[in-house]
Order: structure tokens, then sequence, then C-alpha cells
């Protein structure tokens, strides 16, 4: 017996003696990932569009992100645990959270003090699920004020929101409004969305903008392999002054 099992759905594909019907079957799911994600991306599309597409697919998610190796949640909970350490009771907001994939891999290293919020409802049905966020808040980041008081958390992260259609890059202004000074905003995407055309100046000529305006500072810049389907990643840390 051949047992897949997928994290969020228990799934289970049980093919008794046929490893091929298996591996034929991941591959079907492969391709279906791959065509969504497209969709999430489309140039042209924009960000309530692609809530959309989101929230549509969102029972299937966590099984588009394992069959297309998506490794960014990980990366982030290790820088997250760089920078925390043993502060295991430190208010953490996970901006663009999904259906949790971030937020599951912080609790597994002994953070549980985290809040959520994202624009698709359909990925946060399956975070309320993980029972693992004391908020779950849906609301467009950027494009609408967080809500959340000023100085209320330790650090803020946003893994894989930066894409086109996506969070905005006038968002960060406002994550930088609920972080303490002092605290941090780990920020961990595609590399490659770094020019994209939803991001016009590009997202680090932004990003040094705000540092400039004295905002927060750049506190660590790293690059890394299989972000998700053999494209690398890379990760920023600001501190918030």
């Amino acid at each position: 017996y051949f047992i897949v099992n997928y994290p969020t759905c228990d799934l289970k594909v049980i093919c008794a003696g046929k490893p091929d019907l298996a591996m034929s079957d991941s591959s079907d799911l492969r391709e279906e990932a791959t065509a969504v994600v497209k969709q999430y991306i489309e140039h042209g599309r924009g960000a309530e569009s692609s809530a959309k597409v989101y929230s549509d697919s969102g029972a299937k998610y966590d099984q588009y992100m394992e069959v297309l190796n998506y490794n960014a949640p990980r990366k982030t909970a290790e820088i997250v645990a760089e920078l925390l350490k043993d502060n295991f009771g430190a208010k953490i907001l996970d901006v663009g959270a999904g259906t949790g994939l971030a937020g599951a891999e912080l609790v597994k290293l002994g953070y549980k003090n985290l809040d959520a919020v994202d624009a698709a409802e359909g990925l946060l049905s399956v975070a309320k699920q993980r029972q693992i966020y004391d908020k779950v808040v849906c609301q467009f980041v950027g494009n609408e004020k967080l809500l959340f008081d000023n100085d209320t958390y330790d650090l803020a992260l946003s893994c894989g929101a930066l894409q086109e259609n996506h969070l905005p890059l006038e968002a960060f202004q406002d994550i930088i409004r609920v972080v303490k000074s002092g605290g941090y905003i780990v920020t961990v995407f595609r590399e490659e969305a770094e020019k994209v055309p939803w991001y016009k100046e590009g997202v680090v000529a932004y990003m040094t903008g705000l540092e400039k305006e004295g905002l927060w500072k750049l506190h660590l810049r790293t690059t890394f392999p299989n972000c998700i389907a053999d494209k690398d990643g890379l990760a920023l840390v600001h501190g918030v002054l």
C-alpha cells in the first residue's frame, strides 16, 4: 500500500500495488497546482480577483504547496526563531497568513502567540481549523488600515505575500505601525517577484526609501534555494525604529 497524507484535509490516496498510479496522481496534482498558481500571479488580474482564486482553491491549497515543494514557511520560521530565540511568548502577526503554513511551522518551534490577517476567506477558513491563531482577520492589507493597535507586536512576518496582485508595498507603513520599536518585520518571497510590474520601482527600492525616512533599518538580507517549485527565495529582515 502506498499512502500519501496531506496534513490539513486528512486525504489519503491508497494505491494497492500500483505505484505508477500514485506517480500519475502526483504529476496531475503538480500540473493542477502550477496552473492555479499562475492564476494567482497573472498580470492584470488585480488583488480582488486573485483573492477570489485563492479562496476558491482553499480546500486544496496545502496540497498544491506540498507538491510544489513550498519551502518558504519553514525558512520564515527558522529566521523568526533566530531573532526571537527563547522568547516564546512574543506576540507575532502573520500578514498574508493564507492557510497558516508559516504559523504552523512557528508553533512547531514553540511560538504560539500568533494573530493572522489575509484577504482570502477560503484560505483563512483552513487556518482557523489549525487552531493556532488567537485572532484571524480577513481584510486587504494596505487597502485598509490594519485592525490592530499601534505597537502591538514584537514581530510581523509575511511569507509568500509579495507577488503580482498581492500585498501592496504601501502596506508596510501600516505593518510598521503595529510593530513595537525594537521589533522586527520578516519578509520572505520568491526572489524574482522583487521586480514584477505590481511593484513598479521594485520591492527593495521601496523598502530602502522607508529606511531613509527613519521608519526601520535593514537587519538581514539573504537568498535561499527552493522557495517554491525550484525558484530561489529572498528573505529580508528589518528592525523597526
